[in-house]
């Protein structure tokens, strides 16, 4: 919720979720204050890029219960390995954009809203290869993807912005193997 530094509705809104989780609102407001000073915002523009994995919860289901959870966590190093080939494809270095991994796909920031398309036109690429190998349905790796450009906030391993769930609608708003940008992504490439 690190809207606009000091802004009334940020205010409001902090006090809303103080109250109902029975925080002092001066706890959660002090450090917003104190990290908006004028000219020294903690915020940044970064591209986001949300994608998972289109059926991952039944696959990973199935494989649970009739493999067990080592080989869900084997799965989950394999969808990761088409970020890893997105990342290929930019060059970039996963410390440097992952922001987070979930089992069925990952949270990346890029600083060039180019990098981020690029990135995921080489995971649905990276995707399609391996599609082509293989003969079962059930085999298919189709991603949806979101991608969002806006303020992003990082502190010690914690992100946030609206930019965040705003890729994550994106995301949610596309087909399988699609990608959906919003318009400040569209500006910047």
């Amino acid at each position: 919720l690190l809207t606009d530094c000091g802004s009334e509705v940020a205010e409001q809104s902090l006090r809303d979720i103080g109250s109902m989780h029975y925080w002092p609102v001066e706890t959660v407001l002090a450090p917003l204050h104190s990290s908006c000073r004028q000219g020294d915002s903690p915020m940044t523009v970064k591209t986001v890029v949300e994608l998972d994995l289109v059926g991952y919860s039944d696959i990973s289901r199935n494989l649970e219960e009739n493999l067990g959870a080592k080989v869900v966590a084997d799965f989950n190093k394999h969808i990761q390995g088409f970020v890893d080939a997105g990342l290929k494809a930019i060059m970039a270095r996963r410390k440097d954009v992952v922001k987070a991994t979930t089992g069925d796909g990952a949270i990346l920031a890029f600083a060039d809203p180019a990098n981020a398309h690029v990135f995921g036109v080489a995971v649905h690429k990276a995707a399609q290869t391996h599609n082509g190998t293989v003969s079962s349905a059930a085999a298919r790796r189709l991603f949806r993807i979101g991608i969002a450009t806006g303020d992003f906030h990082e502190d010690r391993g914690s992100v946030a912005g609206t930019v965040i769930s705003r890729a994550v609608r994106m995301e949610a708003a596309s087909e399988p193997g699609q990608m959906l940008i919003d318009i400040s992504t569209f500006d910047g490439l």
